[in-house]
């Protein structure tokens, strides 16, 4: 079984912006792959649906925590559905990387990413798969951590966004399918 959980904030104040990419991919992808219907389990901190890909059981988690807290949620589900960590995938939102671009990786820090932290705290290890989404452009250079991360797409990068998010599900069916280092190879 694997756990995918998408980071971000809950709340419509907080959607279609980039610090909840991971959200925005899980939505798209748990659409297109005909999973259950989202359901809330308050108990886990998190809205969650499942399905397979392949053979594979798949959870997919949002946490309701708000990002610093994401690790709360993540600890959570590992206990309930007995996920060891190497079976963990995150998505998240990565300013150290430009808008659109996406970058897989394991066993890496957190490079100043408050949900990551909060996961790497909760859970005890690094070890576990990500799929980070860049979130920085030229416009984004000379404003806040936060300023970037809440902006709200403009309509470029709506469409930009929109293409990443089905890169991302495409990367999501070959790591559950080939494997981990398939999709790095292939995508990185």
């Amino acid at each position: 079984m694997i756990l995918i959980v998408g980071l971000g904030n809950p709340g419509e104040e907080f959607t279609n912006t980039r610090h909840n990419l991971g959200f925005i991919v899980l939505d798209d992808f748990q659409k297109e792959k005909e999973f259950s219907s989202w359901r809330e389990k308050k108990k886990l901190f998190s809205q969650i649906a499942e399905g397979k890909i392949g053979r594979e059981k798949v959870v997919l988690a949002k946490p309701q925590t708000f990002m610093n807290n994401s690790g709360r949620a993540v600890r959570a589900l590992l206990d309930r559905y007995k996920i060891k960590p190497d079976n963990l995938w995150v998505i998240h939102d990565e300013l150290s990387l430009p808008f659109g671009e996406l970058k897989i990786s394991e066993k890496k820090g957190p490079a100043g990413h408050k949900g990551v932290q909060s996961i790497i705290e909760k859970i005890k290890t690094k070890d576990f798969f990500r799929l980070r989404i860049g979130a920085s452009t030229e416009a984004t250079k000379d404003k806040t951590k936060k300023e970037v991360v809440l902006k709200r797409f403009n309509a470029a990068e709506k469409i930009l966004s929109e293409k990443i998010v089905k890169l991302a599900s495409q990367v999501l069916v070959v790591a559950v399918l080939k494997g981990k280092e398939k999709a790095m190879n292939e995508f990185n």
